[in-house]
């Protein structure tokens, strides 16, 4: 046998032992703060957590973490840094301005100095404004690049799941932690550079207001701890305000979206009144909770608004009296008066950053749902040819190319177990189960499933028209072969009898449903369009229709057949293998 090269091996670093990576919490978030670290972490568990977990957990070991750095990615965050400390140095450059004004130019009446300074300033305020744009195009092109990375992780983790661990939590609940990384783009500019650039640059400006202003220095000093304890409070009432409306939202919706889906059973059964029982508790607690968000983000805002008033009028009052005291000139009132302003303005954004951080961590926690996903090993490495011997054995059993096998009786889920193995491929040992002489754990999943086709009695084909459905959406490649096998295999008959033929509706807007005999035949040549080794089909529960059944049985294709049944049906073509299950063993039986 001959492989190809493992695919997925380009994701792999140093120390990475596993097939998925699953970062925690808190490194989801810094990942987004600092655009230098990827989302590759080396985490894996198997334990789904809950849905709104009270706290976020830290890694035990913060060294098994390895982010991977990007080198354009780390000059923008480098201009991104500097340009951010400049433009809060340049904002120190009208109050000095004033000050020199007052205190050097007005008393020694010089209006070379003046219009010197006023070119000086002009021209260190246009290179504000180029800061400032350059800072907003590097944060949108470091937000989109987070975004897309953490999207493209989110994708992998569930595709790389089973669906049985995907549909471990509802529809709408998976949907919003797809929708996460959306939140979770901006928090470098709402989170980090806030607190670790910003925020720090208040300390600045209480030294320039101390130099100017002396004794003013004292009210943006005794406020500023209040206010910041006063924030905490209001930020915790609404981080948990958001959690509790997180969860009751994604439950409305599901609930709404399970009663458009049952809306004729709904109706036949009369359950209206039930259905609005249910919804309008929900609802009312969602209001509620609603309510409390917004009235907790609307008095961080007011936080910021009443320290930033009052610092200001404290400092115009006290600096007033010492102006009268004759302890502080009227330029040094002026340049005090502009710098309250600017000291306010970094904890006015680490309130608004705190009023955020609800919604920021509740993304966090949805975007962490998705990457604890347990993946399915092999999924995309290992061996995509196979060689002539294409023979699949399991419990002692063997069915070669072109074979059909009926397998029969069993205690209830005992066949499903059995297909249930060869589907997950996982190297099970129980059945024994072997693929062309190798384990089915050595081949690349993707491929395995391609060649060992799971059929499903009551199929829902793809949407879209019915010819692209049955192609996979590759109508320009696989039109041909669909439509000669519809005819070689008689699915041509039943389509034409549809009134738009190939070009039927399948969807929302299909005008004319599609017999479950019809889904079923469109399934299997589905299937033999990728010629596969077998076709395997659990027709135990729900039970495969007589006629679907012996169409199947008749088809003249060169793959296998394994039929798990639990009862043989009347008529059989010759010739057809049956087995039986005798306890957990499989013996053949005569015909």
């Amino acid at each position: 046998m001959k492989g190809s090269m493992p695919l997925g091996s380009q994701f792999r670093f140093p120390g990475y032992k596993g097939n998925h990576v699953s970062p925690s919490p808190d490194w989801v978030m810094l990942a987004c703060q600092n655009p230098s670290f990827s989302v590759h972490f080396v985490h894996r568990s198997n334990a789904l957590v809950s849905a709104t977990p009270k706290s976020v957990v830290r890694p035990s070991m913060q060294a098994r973490i390895r982010a991977l750095s990007s080198g354009l990615q780390g000059k923008d965050f480098v201009a991104l840094i500097a340009s951010t400390i400049a433009i809060n140095l340049i904002v120190l450059a009208i109050p000095l301005y004033i000050n020199r004004i007052y205190t050097s130019v007005v008393p020694e009446q010089a209006g070379d100095s003046l219009a010197g300074i006023t070119i000086l300033l002009a021209a260190v305020l246009v290179l504000d404004v180029v800061l400032k744009a350059l800072r907003s195009w590097v944060l949108t092109w470091l937000g989109a690049s987070t975004e897309h990375r953490l999207r493209m992780e989110a994708v992998r983790a569930v595709l790389g799941a089973s669906a049985v661990e995907v549909a471990q939590q509802p529809l709408q609940a998976r949907m919003a932690q797809l929708r996460s990384p959306t939140l979770l783009r901006s928090n470098l500019e709402q989170q980090w550079l806030v607190r670790h650039v910003d925020l720090p640059f208040s300390l600045v400006y209480l030294i320039a207001l101390g130099l100017i202003g002396g004794w003013l220095i004292l009210p943006p000093i005794l406020l500023a701890p209040v206010f910041v304890l006063m924030a905490k409070r209001a930020a915790h009432e609404a981080a948990c305000s958001t959690r509790h409306h997180h969860d009751l939202e994604v439950n409305r919706n599901q609930l709404v979206v399970n009663g458009l889906a049952l809306a004729s059973t709904i109706k036949t059964l009369n359950l209206e009144g039930f259905l609005i029982r249910r919804l309008e508790p929900l609802q009312e607690r969602l209001s509620r909770r609603s309510f409390e968000q917004e009235s907790a983000t609307a008095k961080l805002q007011n936080l910021s608004a009443l320290f930033s008033q009052l610092n200001q009028l404290l400092i115009v009052s006290i600096g007033g009296w010492l102006v009268i005291q004759q302890d502080l000139t009227t330029g040094a009132l002026a340049a005090c008066t502009l710098l309250s302003g600017q000291v306010a303005a970094p904890l006015g954004k680490l309130f608004s950053a705190d009023g955020q951080l609800a919604n920021q961590q509740q993304a966090t926690l949805d975007y962490q749902q998705l990457l604890n996903l347990p993946q399915e090993s092999n999924l995309l490495v290992g061996w995509d040819q196979r060689n002539d011997n294409a023979t699949l054995c399991f419990a002692g059993q063997v069915l070669r190319p072109g074979e059909t096998l009926l397998l029969l009786g069993g205690s209830p889920g005992q066949s499903t177990s059995l297909l249930d193995s060869i589907h997950a491929a996982n190297g099970d040992d129980f059945f024994e189960i072997k693929f062309a002489d190798q384990s089915l754990a050595a081949f690349r999943k993707t491929w395995l499933r391609r060649q060992l086709v799971r059929l499903k009695p009551e199929p829902q084909p793809f949407r879209g028209t019915l010819l692209e459905s049955m192609t996979g959406f590759e109508v320009n490649t696989r039109a041909a072969d669909a439509l000669a096998l519809c005819e070689l295999h008689g699915v041509s008959t039943l389509i034409k009898t549809l009134p738009r033929g190939y070009d039927t509706t399948i969807g929302e807007m299909q005008d004319y449903p599609l017999a479950v005999g019809l889904r079923f035949r469109m399934s299997v040549i589905q299937a033999l369009l990728d010629s596969p080794v077998a076709l395997i089909l659990d027709g135990t529960f729900p039970q495969v229709g007589t006629d679907a059944l012996q169409w199947l049985l008749g088809l003249d294709i060169d793959c296998a057949r394994l039929i798990a049944l639990q009862n043989p049906p009347v008529r059989l073509p010759e010739p057809v293998r049956r087995i039986t299950w005798q306890g957990d063993r499989l013996v053949e039986v005569s015909s």
